[in-house]
């Protein structure tokens, strides 16, 4: 009899981790993930970037990543979204920055709403709308 009890409980986590991510694909059926491309400001031309909104189970979720030129090597830059700072991002000895962001903050729409990524005075890197 113990045996059993302890193969169930064993494949309680299992079961339960299927349950929750069966849940959250319906519950968020009507929430795509949307992408964009971000384009390079004219001060920095050779900057890539793209950004990614999604609303999961933690709540709405900002990714943003970034390559940039050698002259923003180690620079700290600010992400915004809709006109509201979101956070910040430092830039690696392999010239790439990543913000991974989830926050109720954000709220549950994206549309319309511009990703911008700048310097520490504000000059714009990147930029793109969703």
């Amino acid at each position: 009899m113990k045996k059993k009890h302890v193969l169930v409980w064993g494949l309680a986590p299992l079961v339960l981790g299927l349950v929750l991510a069966g849940l959250e694909e319906v519950a968020l059926a009507k929430v795509p993930k949307a992408a964009i491309v971000l384009k390079a400001s004219a001060a920095f031309p050779g900057a890539t970037g793209k950004a990614t909104f999604k609303v999961g189970l933690l709540g709405p979720e900002l990714v943003v990543e970034v390559a940039v030129p050698v002259a923003l090597g180690g620079a700290t830059l600010n992400v915004s979204l809709g006109g509201v700072p979101v956070g910040t991002m430092t830039i690696n000895p392999l010239l790439a920055g990543r913000l991974d962001l989830v926050s109720p903050t954000l709220g549950t729409t994206h549309a319309g709403k511009a990703v911008q990524v700048t310097t520490a005075d504000w000059t714009l890197v990147l930029s793109g709308t969703f």
